[in-house]
């Protein structure tokens, strides 16, 4: 214990600079067609009705495809809305929720 106290203590007075951010914490867009798709939801999400929020990537995009009998057998009984865009990384879902869809009705649950 005394050798992890020591060492946070050095650790701790320690100048360096600090990491550079990861690009999966900055929020950024992608393209046009994604900024439209983006917009199609959100406006949809303005429109309240739903009790739980999907935000995802293609896993969540592809319920109201491939998905779509599991979609409305399992979950669109709990007033769900698919918010999913094939091919989001945190940076992109970070993106549309300050661009949007945090000034949607807000969900029970996400």
């Amino acid at each position: 214990m005394m050798r992890l106290t020591l060492a946070l203590a050095v650790l701790a007075g320690c100048s360096a600079a600090p990491p550079e951010p990861q690009p999966g914490s900055t929020p950024a867009p992608r393209g046009d067609a994604w900024v439209k798709r983006h917009e199609t939801i959100v406006a949809r999400a303005k429109q309240g009705g739903f009790d739980v929020l999907f935000l995802g990537d293609s896993i969540t995009e592809q319920w109201a495809g491939a998905g779509k009998a599991v979609w409305a057998e399992r979950i669109a009984p709990m007033r769900a809305l698919n918010a999913g865009i094939s091919g989001d990384c945190t940076q992109h879902v970070l993106w549309r929720l300050r661009h949007g869809l945090l000034g949607a009705p807000a969900p029970r649950a996400t």
